[in-house]
């Protein structure tokens, strides 16, 4: 689940049922009627939010990468390799003044690719792997920081006047301080799910309520 703050007490909700994404407004401790938002899902839901919208990505039954504008459903975009590559592990991101999806391409040999959405350009970490790696990306001190977890101490930097530069967790006095703020960074994310995690607990026992409440008044 994916969740997004509108308002000192409204949030969106992003999340997945079957071949289904919906979304659907948290306010008050209730949750509003679900909206379905896609309905080819395969995979790999992802969303962020960026110049005041809320854009998602996930791949789809047709084995796409499909980015959308949640609020306006002419604003999409669809990503697809030829020549028998697949794709794995999209991760959508806000930067600056761009909009991103990173996500691994390849058959038998692999690479990350960075998509600059509405664009129509990329850029590629310049590593190639023997393996399909698993990876998030960060938005910090002006700089993508991609972060390979089936490698541990491989770290990216990347930024529009210097490209890829590969950090040497042995040497780059930098890294303890990128850690430390990537740990702060997930300690809040933790925070934050676990207090939206009690809210839509909350308002799922409220429609179980209401669904019962109703059952009873109509028999």
């Amino acid at each position: 689940m994916q969740i997004f703050s509108i308002g000192q007490t409204k949030n969106i909700a992003l999340y997945t049922v079957k071949n289904g994404i919906f979304q659907c407004l948290l306010e008050g401790g209730q949750t509003s009627r679900p909206v379905l938002a896609a309905n080819d899902y395969q995979n790999s839901l992802t969303a962020t939010a960026h110049h005041f919208a809320i854009y998602f990505s996930y791949m789809s039954t047709e084995n796409q990468l499909s980015i959308h504008n949640l609020s306006d459903r002419n604003d999409t975009y669809r990503i697809v390799e030829m020549e028998g590559r697949t794709i794995y592990h999209p991760f959508l991101l806000s930067w600056n003044d761009h909009l991103l999806v990173f996500y691994v391409v390849g058959n038998g040999t692999y690479e990350i690719v960075g998509f600059f959405v509405g664009e129509n350009r990329h850029t590629r970490l310049p590593f190639i792997f023997p393996y399909i790696p698993s990876f998030p990306c960060h938005n910090l001190s002006g700089h993508v920081l991609v972060c390979i977890h089936t490698q541990p101490g491989m770290v990216y930097r990347f930024s529009e006047e210097a490209g890829w530069e590969k950090l040497q967790t042995d040497s780059d006095t930098k890294i303890p301080e990128l850690t430390e703020q990537l740990r702060q960074k997930d300690q809040l994310i933790q925070s934050i799910q676990a207090q939206y995690e009690e809210l839509r607990n909350t308002a799922l026992q409220y429609r179980d309520e209401a669904k019962k409440w109703y059952e009873k008044a109509t028999r």
